[in-house]
């Protein structure tokens, strides 16, 4: 749901609405036990012609309704956001349901069991279809974890990058400001001359660190998005077979140390940002360059807010 509520029908307000009562309905009677729930909001910019005042407060109206049954609902700003998560949620939700059962049926051993058709035991190279630069591909179950890894392992690397251009362009900054407070006393004709050419030195290195940044993000984004899929595609493999838990641990290992590493980097990364935007804007060149700097910063921290958000969602179905 985004900017629209939808039309009243005979049982609620909107279709959509009416749809959700039915399976929170079903939801409440049966605890949870045979049936999932997985609404989205989308939080994205409406344009201006879009904008309807009547729905859009329909639509916050609800949101803060399913907020008071639980929050039983997910966020996200646009369809790769959207994919990632509905794809985690699923596999949590099927994980959920397949351990449920296998504890029913561990206390009530002669209880009948719903199957699907024998078919063959899969072994620990069952395939897992992975779709990576709008080509499919087919590996085995052992090689897409261990790649799973080894892409976790790139987007920790990856981060460390960033986080060293970060520090180096807050070290350069402070010696910069340095510099111009050793201007103080200076006439304002020579200080004025002095403070440009510091400003202009400030630009450079905000140039700098937003082109090299910008690569990092999108190695990044890459990495973490290869290694996420994999992993949750394995996952579900893995669910319907008795080994493979050691190599889960160390998965998940691996992305608890880089959630770790995400929540630091961005801690850091919005306390130079809160600097960066309180520095006036002495020079066009360094208005310009410290704009960009700012809007590689945003998009920074977006990134890494949403992949710790991802991270959390596997942890809980894990």
């Amino acid at each position: 749901m985004w900017s629209r509520f939808g039309s009243p029908t005979d049982r609620a307000d909107s279709g959509t609405k009416e749809e959700f009562l039915r399976a929170y309905k079903r939801w409440k009677e049966t605890g949870g036990k045979d049936i999932k729930i997985m609404f989205y909001f989308k939080n994205a910019p409406i344009l201006p012609d879009n904008i309807d005042i009547e729905q859009i407060k329909f639509v916050k109206d609800f949101k803060h309704e399913l907020n008071e049954k639980g929050g039983l609902y997910g966020s996200y700003k646009d369809s790769a956001e959207f994919t990632q998560l509905l794809r985690i949620h699923l596999n949590n939700a099927i994980t959920s349901l397949v351990k449920t059962k296998e504890k029913e049926d561990s206390i009530n051993p002669n209880t009948p069991k719903i199957t699907e058709p024998k078919t063959e035991v899969l072994s620990i190279e069952a395939p897992v279809t992975i779709i990576e630069d709008e080509q499919t591909e087919e590996i085995g179950l052992a090689e897409s974890l261990e790649l799973s890894l080894e892409k976790i392992i790139d987007s920790a690397h990856t981060l460390q990058n960033m986080s060293k251009f970060l520090n180096e362009l807050s070290e350069k900054t402070n010696e910069r400001t340095d510099a111009i407070n050793r201007t103080q006393g200076w006439s304002l004709e020579a200080r004025s001359k002095e403070i440009k050419k510091i400003m202009d030195k400030v630009s450079i290195d905000l140039t700098t660190y937003v082109k090299r940044t910008k690569i990092e993000i999108s190695l990044y984004k890459e990495s973490f998005e290869i290694g996420i899929k994999l992993f949750t595609s394995a996952y579900s493999v893995l669910t319907s077979l008795a080994g493979g838990s050691d190599e889960v641990q160390v998965i998940r290992t691996s992305l608890i140390a880089l959630k770790a590493q995400i929540i630091y980097a961005i801690e850091g990364t919005s306390s130079f940002r809160l600097s960066l935007q309180a520095m006036p804007n002495v020079t066009p060149t360094y208005k310009k360059a410290k704009r960009e700097a700012l809007e590689v910063l945003n998009d920074l921290i977006k990134e890494l807010d949403f992949s710790s958000q991802l991270i959390e969602e596997i942890e809980i179905g894990i």
